[in-house]
């Protein structure tokens, strides 16, 4: 009967550890799904809470605000378990999994039940606690066994994140791949028609949509007019369903966006949205503004300056509405830019002059002396405008943007790097140690002198012990007596001296504390590779501190042959230049600032070309992430100067110097 008993307990031992091996698989497996995050943790609970036996489960959830809220609960005999928020946040602090045999909110079960804490990391930081109560009536090896469990399977909630991150950047890059050459056709050209035509069927293959349509607004009138349709060459302008697009096109001008995502929506459409629909027999519709952003404030334009709206349109299959609007908000933007650069483009004053005189040239009607006299008309209009009308000279230039306050930790004596107590990204105080040097030869040194110091003084104590044992009462005496004083006295000198010369090693000694010469940020990446266990020399640059939190420049590398047209601009009275720049990390905002110093010689850049150094200070906040040594692309305004010399005046200088000298 013993070995009966025996025996069904391991086989009941052997079954639990198989059920909780087949739950952790089957989480495990759930992990790598692509659910939503309220689905997967609505079925991580289900499933642990039955291999566990738990009464009831709960997840928490970290805020934005660093809250701690109660998101996800399994409705059970005993759904009322909860621990307090207070409770949570300290167990997160920890950070660790633990059981807990204490009185939950609003229930007295302590004796009754316990509580399987466990958290769940993401990205190395706590964001969620499984909250598992169940009855304590189990042994407490069953307890820690259920912990574990449930440790594993965390760990398993933790690669779900991870494969949702892997999944979300690995559509990012496909998006993007997808956007490129949808950017680069669309501002191929400056013709509104061809940038309609591109946008429309370039937008059909990148949106998958049925069909998409352009609808342009003219320049005068403010007429909508339908430009391009996707998979179409030509549009009979007399057509039901296109009169109805350009009433809908011109109804919406001065409004929001339209999204009308299927025939089943609970917000009715609007009547021009509701006739077009009858027309085209369409389930699903979006009419997208393409009112150009900002470049300063980030808002819309009034919707007057509207080139026009683009219509997309579904008659079979539907596109989830976030899916819809993300796609279309990524494309808005672009479309925007291409047209309203075409529609500017267009509407130039020569553009329109040089387009009705086209004809003049082509008619074979005209006779060649007026042709003549036409063209000789233009090129003295074209000479009287190079030299009257003015314009502003810009000089382009590249440069870096970089904190204001920043130094150089430099190397103050030869040694070995001992020990690094920094790192990249860590704010240091002024006069912190950031590294440590050895040198050996240094250290010999103290120790010759030190232990020459110490026979000096051992000398001096024999010296003096030897003269004051002595009474100088004959001449002899009295010889050996001075000799010993002068001898004392000599010693002396000499244990000045090497007092002197521990001082000064002693002094060399504390040169090998790297310390900071300022409060700020570590800007030097990867310290350790580069200086660990590695010889410095006296004068080596080790690491870089700045203040990131105060005034940030902006250093310009200005071509040698350019800086002359900014000393002129300055004048005798330096006046402060204005200056236009973006960053490449986010070159759809203008910035504005004002050159604050020019250098007074010039150095080789990277290339071997002499530069001059020119720094400006920013005028505005900046609106994108301060990173030191960020590119900036710039533009510095040097005054009014004729259009024919602003165009020009790279070829006369070449003709100066190439030709004439």
């Amino acid at each position: 009967m013993t070995t009966s008993s025996a025996s069904s307990a391991s086989n009941d031992a052997y079954d639990s550890w198989q059920d909780l091996d087949d739950a952790l698989q089957s989480i495990v497996e759930l992990s790598r799904g692509d659910l939503a995050e309220a689905s997967f943790y609505q079925q991580f609970l289900e499933r642990c809470a039955r291999v566990l036996k738990c009464e009831s489960a709960s997840l928490w959830r970290l805020t934005t605000t660093g809250t701690w809220q109660h998101l996800l609960a399994l409705p059970g005999p005993a759904d009322q378990l909860r621990l307090q928020p207070e409770r949570v946040e300290n167990i997160a602090e920890s950070g660790v999994p633990l059981l807990v045999f204490e009185t939950p909110a609003q229930q007295q079960l302590s004796s009754k039940h316990a509580a399987l804490v466990c958290p769940i990391r993401i990205e190395d930081t706590v964001a969620a606690i499984v909250e598992m109560w169940k009855p304590a009536n189990g042994s407490a090896e069953i307890l820690q066994r259920d912990l574990q469990f449930l440790e594993a399977a965390c760990e398993m909630a933790e690669d779900y994140h991870g494969h949702q991150e892997l999944r979300r950047l690995k559509n990012s890059e496909l998006h993007w791949r997808e956007l490129s050459p949808f950017v680069e056709r669309v501002h191929s050209s400056l013709d509104p028609t061809t940038v309609s035509f591109a946008i429309a069927n370039e937008g059909r293959r990148l949106l998958d949509c049925d069909r998409l349509s352009v609808v342009l607004y003219e320049s005068g009138s403010g007429k909508a007019r339908l430009t391009s349709v996707s998979g179409q060459s030509t549009i009979d302008p007399r057509a039901n369903a296109v009169r109805q697009l350009e009433k809908l096109a011109t109804t919406v001008r001065s409004k929001s966006d339209v999204f009308w995502p299927s025939p089943t929506s609970a917000t009715p459409p609007s009547d021009s949205v509701q006739a077009f629909i009858d027309e085209t027999a369409c389930t699903q519709l979006a009419v997208l503004n393409l009112a150009l952003e900002s470049e300063d404030t980030q808002a819309p334009v009034p919707a007057v300056a509207s080139p026009g709206v683009l219509v997309l349109e579904q008659f079979q299959s539907q596109i989830p509405l976030d899916q819809l609007q993300s796609r279309l908000h990524g494309m808005r933007p672009h479309c925007a830019r291409a047209l309203h650069n075409a529609r500017e483009h267009h509407d130039q004053p020569f553009h329109r002059i040089t387009s009705r005189l086209k004809p003049l040239f082509n008619s074979g009607g005209r006779t060649r002396r007026r042709k003549r006299l036409l063209t000789v008309t233009l090129l003295l209009t074209g000479l009287v405008a190079l030299g009257m009308i003015p314009i502003q000279l810009t000089i382009p230039a590249e440069g870096r943007l970089l904190p204001a306050h920043r130094q150089h930790v430099f190397a103050k004596a030869n040694g070995v790097v001992r020990e690094l107590k920094t790192k990249h990204g860590r704010h240091v105080e002024k006069g912190e140690v950031l590294a440590t040097l050895s040198s050996s030869e240094l250290d010999f040194e103290i120790a010759e002198s030190l232990g020459a110091l110490q026979t000096a003084g051992k000398r001096l104590s024999t010296i003096r012990s030897a003269r004051l044992a002595m009474t100088p009462s004959d001449a002899n005496t009295r010889r050996e007596y001075n000799r010993l004083t002068a001898e004392e006295e000599a010693t002396k000198a000499e244990i000045e001296g090497l007092k002197q010369q521990q001082a000064i090693l002693n002094q060399r000694q504390r040169s090998l504390m790297i310390q900071s010469p300022l409060s700020g940020t570590v800007l030097t990446w990867d310290i350790a590779r580069k200086l660990e266990a590695r010889p410095v020399q006296r004068g080596e640059i080790l690491m870089t501190v700045a203040q990131l939190d105060n005034t940030w420049v902006v250093e310009l590398d200005v071509p040698d042959d350019r800086i002359g047209y900014l000393r002129q601009a300055r004048g005798a009275e330096p006046t402060a230049l204005p200056v236009e720049l973006v960053f490449a990390t986010n070159p759809t905002i203008k910035y504005h600032a004002t050159v604050h110093a020019i250098a007074l010689r010039s150095e080789p850049d990277q290339q071997g070309h002499p530069t001059v150094r020119v720094t400006a200070e920013l005028n505005q906040p900046v609106q994108t992430e301060l990173r030191p040594g960020a590119m900036v692309v710039a533009r510095i305004q040097c005054g009014l100067r004729p259009l024919g010399f602003v165009w020009f005046h790279d070829l006369w200088e070449v003709i100066r110097t190439r030709v004439l000298f």
